[in-house]
């Protein structure tokens, strides 16, 4: 078995049976539009954790600290209107928070913790991100704030907005001959994978 036989195995024994996603709920994290940079956002992505003082920065398999890229309000992730269901092993309250590199880490912080918690700043010796194949030199992601959507429940159809672009922005054909869509797409049934 190669590395990647052995990867996927892995993912495979951690994600469960094939149809799990089609008995538990999913959600989807949305921009904020315009992308508020808003401190009272609750749910985002990249910048920098809200924890207590005393956390423990999780540290990647070397020991060198790992990049934040998420924070989650787990209040946010209602539970299935028709099943009553929630994202298996999450508490009801606090945050998750995810930090990547070489490896990844989750956190959970209880409702209490989060009463306590501030913005941390990243660690003296966390590395550039440009370390991952990502511009710039900065230490953290740019913080976009995020609302956790539900998109899929078992047997009903999407709940994501539907989008559509303004004439004046849609592509006007190619030189191939292109011509642009004549209707906005639709929102697409849980049977359709996103």
């Amino acid at each position: 078995m190669d590395d990647d036989d052995a990867w996927l195995a892995e993912l495979f024994e951690r994600g469960g049976d094939p149809d799990r996603a089609k008995q538990l709920p999913a959600w989807a994290l949305l921009f904020h539009s315009p992308f508020d940079r808003s401190g009272d956002a609750t749910s985002w992505i990249g910048g920098a954790p809200k924890a207590p003082g005393n956390f423990e920065w999780a540290k990647d398999r070397d020991g060198t600290p790992l990049h934040f890229i998420a924070q989650i309000d787990l209040a946010s992730l209602k539970p299935e209107p028709q099943t009553g269901l929630r994202p298996p092993g999450l508490p009801a309250e606090g945050a998750l928070l995810v930090f990547i590199g070489k490896s990844w880490a989750c956190r959970i912080l209880s409702a209490a913790q989060m009463s306590q918690a501030k913005i941390l700043p990243p660690p003296e010796d966390l590395a550039p991100v440009s370390k991952h194949g990502f511009f710039g030199e900065g230490r953290t992601f740019l913080r976009r704030p995020v609302t956790p959507t539900r998109i899929s429940t078992p047997a009903t159809t999407t709940v994501l907005p539907s989008f559509q672009i303004p004439s004046s922005r849609r592509s006007t054909g190619s030189s191939t001959g292109a011509s642009p869509r004549s209707k906005p797409r639709t929102s697409s049934t849980a049977s359709n994978p996103i």
